[in-house]
């Protein structure tokens, strides 16, 4: 899956020009347009560092990006479990939300922020429990993939997914 991705940022870096952006933003960010606005919202240590969520307020859509991954494993490793989880319950409990854009998977409602907030809290509870059985690393990242998440898609992050969090957990 990544070798196709570096190549071509690899063929690309000779064309590539570095612009400095026009316009920054802390927090949040409001684009009034003559048939719609737009927020730009800042979800810090989310997924990574600094994620950016679009809302279409009159259409009642967000634009998630890495923040959602609908019926696909996330992958973890770049972000902060717990700020994450928080950046999705805002979304999931903001009533003015009604279809939800992922950075990856089939667009969905606010089942599937859910399904996103179930596995991330389901993985911690397996590698807390593996902890707290005194288990080495090794053993909790054999635990098998929950049901609820045998049918999602990039499954090779589960494993990642539970190595990552144990290194966190146990710190």
């Amino acid at each position: 899956m990544w070798l196709s991705y570096f190549s071509a940022i690899d063929q690309s870096i000779p064309s590539l020009k570095i612009t400095p952006p026009d316009i920054v933003f802390s927090d949040s960010l409001l684009i009034y347009g003559s048939s719609r606005n737009a927020k730009l919202i800042e979800c810090k240590n989310g997924h990574t560092t600094s994620d950016v969520i679009l809302v279409l307020p009159k259409d009642s859509i967000a634009f998630m990006g890495d923040i959602l991954f609908a019926e696909r494993h996330p992958w973890l490793g770049d972000g902060d479990p717990i700020s994450w989880l928080q950046h999705l319950k805002t979304h999931e409990q903001d009533s003015t939300i009604k279809i939800f854009v992922p950075g990856h998977g089939p667009v969905t409602d606010k089942n599937g922020v859910r399904a996103m907030m179930h596995y991330i809290q389901d993985v911690q509870q397996i590698v807390q429990d593996g902890i707290s059985k005194n288990l080495a690393d090794s053993v909790i990242t054999k635990e098998p993939v929950p049901e609820a998440y045998a049918s999602w898609w990039f499954g090779r992050f589960y494993r990642s997914n539970l190595s990552f969090l144990c290194s966190k957990m146990r710190k």
